[in-house]
């Protein structure tokens, strides 16, 4: 586990730039009051790296107390450089620098009573793939965690357990976790565990190198009151409305404090401030304003339902052997191949028929049930596939799951596909969804909506119509904000099936559905005539006098 985790750090993670580090310490020590510890403070950084979070707090300890330092850092090489140090500048400081696995030391119990009253860290971000199985698992079940786990994880919920009654912890980490279905059981365990005082979400700021969208999180011991908590957001914006009040090529973290829109990087941010709100369908954690409070408040009061209420969320098919499986043309000498929509085919309310792909599919529909396709009654499509029954054959999970060695990994019913569905793409700046009744395979790179038996094509429109507007965006954000570069959103099962509709029987609904319906039986028409109509019409029936921004 160690060697895994430290080479990512030293590859894949950029240590803490000083800006960040100051502004971190400076966040922690407006939580702790010097008299409230002993007579020695003990002090904790788990991932110590070349030292810069620990080396700014440390400038900041009273003379007058006795400091006592753990840390650790698995480079060996950078632990014995950072020791020494420490060692020269810090000569007063009792140092206890380790070269071992935090996580470890801690499971070992090696800690004892030690409590500490600051611990600060930038710990490493290591998916669970490059943990590998047996080491996530092993995670899950010692700290009371789901789904994949990133090793960060960890890190927050031990430093929980090791603060004193009044230690501050101040953590840098990537902000994926509040709004991901997988962190659901780490921000419940914070929000009973922990009492967060500041959050700060750094947004896709791209403040250093790593491949993550950073935060930063202080807490203390206690339970969570989330509207005690600080939460400052900063993002990229397009919003025109507001005065950009500085422009720098280096960040200005001091801005933090304030609010408004300031360029860097020749790029405009938004700086809010708010309240930490909770999602109560998928414990989300998201910035609350007064604004963002009042909007979903209206939504709520005129929303008909959700798209879960009449409808599957799904990902499309997953073949775990594209190569073998898709073509970017139709074959003519193949029989089982379907056509397939992919995110090439994305659109607002209608796709785009070119490129044309296709999908070897090896199943028919008997009686509402998903059937494989004997190859002997299709010669040319056995002889293709026998060419990499290597590659397909190896596939080791087809074959613990007593499946063929020619199937699709996650291929869906059938029955399915026939019936007017919508699709959408994963990530978009913008929600993109359209509409498909060609009875098309869907590609593992978008979703679809699989809807009711009992659900109109009137409704079907009207949800279609919904999808595509302003509203969406803005709802997204003010409830989900999983966010990332430039300015792009993800959209999933966990978000898009929490959407709301509003009553179809309405005469705005029934606008809707015309105007969109209008759309889609023009080829004359494009959704840009429509747009700003929709907005506002989507808008209105949701209860908002018109398009907001």
């Amino acid at each position: 586990m160690s060697d895994k985790y430290t080479h990512e750090k030293k590859h894949g993670v950029v240590y803490t730039p000083q800006g960040m580090a100051d502004y971190l310490t400076t966040l922690m020590l407006s939580q702790v009051n010097y008299s409230d510890f002993g007579e020695k403070i003990y002090i904790l950084e788990p991932a110590l790296g070349e030292g810069i979070l620990l080396d700014t707090l440390l400038t900041q300890m009273p003379k007058d107390k006795e400091i006592v330092v753990y840390a650790f850092e698995t480079d060996q090489q950078i632990c014995e450089a950072t020791n020494e140090y420490f060692d020269r500048k810090y000569p007063d400081i009792k140092f206890n620098i380790y070269s071992d696995d935090f996580v470890d030391y801690f499971s070992e119990k090696r800690f004892g009573q030690t409590r500490f009253d600051f611990i600060i860290a930038n710990p490493p971000y290591v998916r669970t793939q490059v943990l590998g199985a047996e080491e996530s698992q092993r995670l899950q079940k010692m700290f009371s965690l789901s789904g994949r786990v990133d090793f960060y994880y960890v890190f927050l919920i031990i430093a929980n357990f090791l603060l004193s009654d009044n230690g501050v912890s101040g953590f840098i980490t990537s902000n994926k976790f509040m709004s991901i279905k997988a962190g659901a059981d780490l921000r419940k365990q914070l929000i009973k565990y922990s009492s967060l005082k500041i959050i700060t979400d750094f947004g896709d700021t791209k403040l250093f190198d790593a491949a993550v969208l950073p935060c930063i999180l202080v807490f203390k011991k206690g339970n969570t009151v989330p509207e005690n908590v600080v939460f400052t957001s900063i993002y990229e914006t397009s919003a025109k409305n507001i005065k950009t009040s500085v422009s720098a090529e280096d960040f200005d973290y001091g801005k933090l404090f304030q609010t408004g829109k300031i360029r860097y990087l020749g790029k405009e941010f938004l700086i809010e401030k708010g309240e930490l709100r909770i999602d109560d369908e998928n414990f989300t954690w998201t910035i609350q304003t007064e604004e963002s409070k009042q909007f979903l408040d209206v939504v709520e009061k005129h929303s008909y339902g959700t798209i879960k209420d009449i409808s599957k969320v799904k990902v499309g098919v997953k073949t775990t052997a594209d190569n073998v499986f898709l073509f970017n043309y139709v074959p003519n000498n193949l029989k089982l191949i379907r056509p397939l929509i992919t995110h090439r085919n994305s659109g607002h309310i209608k796709g785009i028929e070119e490129p044309e792909w296709s999908i070897l599919y090896p199943y028919y529909d008997s009686d509402g049930k998903r059937t494989l396709y004997d190859l002997e009654h299709f010669p040319e499509d056995k002889d293709y596939l026998e060419q990499y029954r290597n590659q397909l054959s190896g596939r080791n999970y087809l074959n613990k799951a007593g499946r063929e060695w020619y199937e699709i990994w996650v291929p869906h019913q059938p029955k399915d596909w026939k019936k007017t569905k919508i699709v959408f793409r994963d990530i978009a700046e913008n929600p993109t969804f359209w509409i498909d009744d060609t009875g098309s395979v869907v590609n593992g790179d978008c979703y679809w909506i699989s809807f009711n038996e009992d659900i109109s094509e009137e409704m079907i429109l009207l949800i279609l119509g919904v999808m595509n507007s302003e509203f969406i965006k803005e709802l997204y954000d003010y409830k989900y904000n999983n966010r990332i570069y430039a300015r792009k959103r993800r959209f999933n099962t966990q978000y898009v099936e929490n959407f709301p509709f509003p009553n179809p029987k309405l005469k705005k609904s029934q606008e809707i559905i015309e105007l969109v319906d209008s759309l889609i039986s023009s080829d004359s028409v494009n959704f840009n005539d429509i747009e700003k109509e929709l907005n506002n019409m989507v808008y209105e029936v949701f209860g908002f006098s018109r398009q907001r921004n």
